[in-house]
Order: C-alpha cells, then sequence, then structure tokens
C-alpha cells in the first residue's frame, strides 16, 4: 500500500484488523497476529495514525505473552506515540494497560498501579467504559494480582487514586517514563520523533519520585 492510502485500503485494513480481534476473542492468538501482521500494510498513510495506535497496541500485547518485554515496549510505546499523535485521549488505555504490565515486571510497580488508576480515569470519561473494561478484564486483573504481589493492597490503592488524579499529558509521559526504563531513552525518543508525536507536558514534581521509587 502506498503512503497515499485510499479509504478504500483503509476499509479493508480495518476489516482485517476486526478479523484479528475476532479470532483473540475466540482464544486462536497464531491467527490473530497473522491479521494483525497482515493489516498492518493497510494503515501507513496520512490519516491512519489512530487506527494503527490501536493496531499497534494489539501487537505489543502479543509480544509481551510471548516474553519479548523489549519488542512489546517498543510496540506500545509507539501505540501511544501514535494515538497521542491525534489527541484520540479514550484509545490510549489498552496500550497504556499493556505499558502497565511491562512496568510491573520490570521491577516499576509503583508507575504499574499509577498507570492502572489514570487507564480507570481515561475509561470514566468514554460513554462506553463499561465495554472498554470488560475487554481489558483480563489485563486489569492480571495487574491487580503482580502489583498487590509486589507492593500490598494498601499500597496499591493508594497509587491508583495517584494516577486516577493525573492529567492526560501526565499519563502518556508517566508511560514514556517506563519504556525509557526498559530501552532507554534514546530509543523512546527516536519512536516518538518518527511518529511526529507532540511532547506531552512533564509529570507534576511531586507525582515524578514516585515512578522512580521502584521497589518489589
Amino acid at each position: 500500500v502506498s503512503p497515499g492510502a485510499t479509504n478504500a485500503e483503509r476499509f479493508l485494513g480495518a476489516a482485517i484488523y476486526l478479523q484479528g480481534l475476532a479470532a483473540q476473542r475466540a482464544g486462536d492468538r497464531a491467527t490473530a497476529m497473522k491479521r494483525f501482521q497482515a493489516a498492518l500494510l493497510y494503515f501507513q498513510g496520512p490519516g491512519s495514525n489512530r487506527r494503527l495506535g490501536m493496531l499497534l497496541s494489539e501487537i505489543g500485547l502479543h509480544q509481551l505473552d510471548s516474553g519479548d518485554l523489549r519488542e512489546a515496549t517498543a510496540t506500545l510505546i509507539e501505540a501511544v506515540a501514535r494515538i497521542w499523535s491525534v489527541r484520540d485521549d479514550m484509545a490510549l488505555t489498552r496500550s497504556l494497560r499493556g505499558l502497565a504490565i511491562i512496568a510491573v515486571k520490570t521491577q516499576q510497580p509503583v508507575a504499574a498501579a499509577q498507570l492502572l488508576g489514570a487507564t480507570d480515569t481515561l475509561d470514566a470519561s468514554t460513554p462506553y467504559r463499561q465495554m472498554a473494561v470488560a475487554r481489558d478484564r483480563d489485563l486489569i486483573d492480571s495487574l491487580l494480582a503482580e502489583i498487590v504481589d509486589a507492593l500490598n493492597l494498601t499500597r496499591l490503592n493508594q497509587e491508583r487514586r495517584v494516577g486516577a488524579a493525573l492529567q492526560v499529558e501526565q499519563i502518556v509521559n508517566s508511560g514514556r517514563s517506563v519504556a525509557n526504563a526498559v530501552i532507554g531513552h534514546e530509543r523512546v525518543g527516536e519512536i516518538w520523533h518518527a511518529v511526529g508525536a507532540p511532547n506531552p507536558a512533564p509529570v507534576r514534581e511531586e507525582v515524578s519520585p514516585a515512578f522512580h521509587s521502584h521497589t518489589c
């Protein structure tokens, strides 16, 4: 597909992407990944960032399940960058929850808890809140169990409330901080620059230390 992909081509890509989601819901992860990879070809042109970001979220989660944390981190932070570039804030939650899983697996449980709270808030802003929560129930349940193991229930709830109070710019910046710890500032910067996404505002001074107090 050329950079000037037509609406018809993007529609075809969307249809293939939906086939992947259907296969994923049916438990056929191999077919889902094949469909997602095939759909990538149709979302390379102008106007495709939102759909491409959502697609990359699914691919990144598959990479995460396969145990490739670095590759999954790069894919998920690109997903965040692409969705952020068009400011479709409600579409950020799946990639951010993926980064929260990466955070807890890389000794960043406070960041994971705060991202979990932040995505709760993003979901609450959409009329499709129940659908979004149901879609991500497996991710949320897994995160809760792993964060409680790393911290404790009281601390989880405290940090989740901190995350719930963050502004969207701060949430995105926090996702970047998690990625920085895994693949490095330079790699994250390269991905952000290649997408052309605007830099989010810095995290508030009183919040940022929590994202660097990684005790497990």
